[in-house]
């Protein structure tokens, strides 16, 4: 790695190139005790000192606190992946500047930051009237210094005075949007009424993921419409000043693997009825690129990574779904798995399947709480997949126009899509306690599945 770079730390994120950015919390200056100002990015030349190519870890040194020359930033790649940046000890006076809120004290004790006095001007050969004022000035004070410990007799015993411990206790109330998610912990800031001072405070939970940031509005869902956590901290002084800070939250404890389940199952089932955005021009969507494609919170992607079959099991799970045999027989034993399971929106949300049959591709449109499957064949054509894909989003485009019941029609007298291998397979008695409607369709398909 090169030795002297460029950083930006912008809302509290440090990046090492415009491309690569890194947490406070995967940095040594993570923690509760400082934050930096968010009103403009802050640059710094650094110098790299070591990096540990096991860990993946830098250590830096700041050797300017205000470069003038910041345009190589745009210009700087990464060489090597970090996963942590080791600070040496930042220099306070420099420091102080960039920091929107810090316990001074704690950044001392802990090493984050050190004191570094100016110096002191040099000083002429000859001594100024003033410099002479103070040297005999200093020099009475150690007569006066002598003379006072000497006439203190030798049995005299002096002890140390014991330090002032006292603690705070109080509790408030945070609001779910203003809190940080990150690997381990949350993290906020609190102003203490008693002390009259701003904290950035954390509480610790190993479920926890920075990915929960895109969906925070989620939780009050899950904590009963509870739009804020309620947070008790205790502050410990020590001749009145902070030295350690305890925060702890029901709420926040309270998120397992339970609470995140059903924040899961909230967002596939918002995936039924929130509408697109007005930007979307497509019809078939992958796990990977649906919940982008929505107004709300949906749109900050798929926060779980979860799966095609993740999402179709869910919403059987989670609703009372009319056709769900129809839909687990498709999933379970007839999709291929050189494809991924596609979904439609429009006009009502559905799965595209793709069945491979000995001579021909199929792709099977099954919406949710239908009462009919819809079938498309084309010959067999590995090379074609992919335009046919295109062809059946393209139909699908036209069904969403004009209707179902309307493109059946016109399918049937050769006004659309007559170069198309098309039927329906209704689904016939699904609740009759004498016929096995399910069975009847089944067999239906697959008398189609050449």
């Amino acid at each position: 790695m090169e030795k002297k770079r460029l950083i930006r730390i912008t809302k509290n994120k440090v990046f090492l190139t415009p491309e690569m950015s890194l947490n406070l919390s995967q940095t040594s200056l993570a923690g509760i005790h400082l934050s930096f100002r968010s009103v403009q990015d802050i640059y710094f030349e650094v110098e790299v000192l070591d990096y540990n190519k096991v860990e993946n870890k830098i250590t830096l040194e700041v050797i300017d606190y205000q470069p003038k020359d910041i345009e190589k930033f745009k210009e700087q790649n990464a060489k090597a992946p970090v996963l942590f940046v080791h600070f040496k000890p930042l220099k306070w006076t420099y420091i102080e500047r960039h920091l929107g809120s810090y316990t001074k004290s704690i950044l001392l004790k802990e090493g984050i930051v050190i004191e570094d006095k100016a110096p002191r001007a040099n000083q002429d050969t000859e001594k100024s009237p003033l410099s002479t004022f103070k040297s005999k000035a200093e020099e009475y004070a150690d007569k006066l210094s002598q003379n006072y410990n000497t006439s203190i007799p030798n049995n005299v015993e002096f002890k140390q005075r014991e330090p002032v411990i006292e603690k705070i206790t109080e509790e408030a109330k945070v609001y779910f949007k203003d809190a940080d998610f990150n690997l381990g912990f949350v993290a906020f800031s609190y102003k203490s009424k008693r002390l009259n001072n701003t904290y950035n405070l954390k509480i610790e939970n190993y479920f926890l993921l920075p990915e929960f940031n895109a969906v925070k509005s989620y939780f009050p869902k899950a904590f009963g419409g509870k739009k804020q956590f309620t947070i008790n901290i205790t502050f410990t002084l020590k001749d009145k000043v902070v030295t350690d800070i305890v925060t702890t939250s029901i709420e926040i404890d309270g998120i397992n693997e339970n609470i995140i389940d059903s924040i899961k199952r909230e967002r596939v089932a918002n995936l039924t009825s929130t509408p697109l955005r007005k930007s979307i021009d497509k019809s078939l969507f992958t796990s990977d690129d649906i919940f982008n494609s929505f107004d709300d919170d949906l749109k900050d992607g798929n926060v779980f990574n979860q799966t095609e079959e993740d999402i179709l099991n869910f919403l059987i799970e989670i609703r009372n779904v009319r056709n769900a045999k129809h839909l687990q027989f498709l999933s379970g034993s007839k999709h291929s798995a050189k494809q991924k399971l596609r979904f439609t929106l429009k006009p009502l949300f559905g799965f595209l399947f793709f069945i491979e049959g000995e001579t021909k591709n199929h792709f099977c449109w099954e919406l949710l709480n239908s009462h009919a499957t819809y079938l498309w064949s084309f010959d067999k054509i590995e090379a074609d997949v992919k335009f046919q894909f295109k062809r059946v989003e393209e139909t699908i485009n036209i069904i969403r126009d004009m209707g179902r019941e309307a493109y059946k029609n016109n399918f049937k007298s050769n006004k659309v899509d007559n170069d198309l291998s098309f039927c329906t397979i209704e689904h016939s008695n699904i609740n009759s306690a004498i016929k096995e409607g399910f069975v009847e369709w089944r067999h239906r398909l697959k008398e189609r599945l050449v």
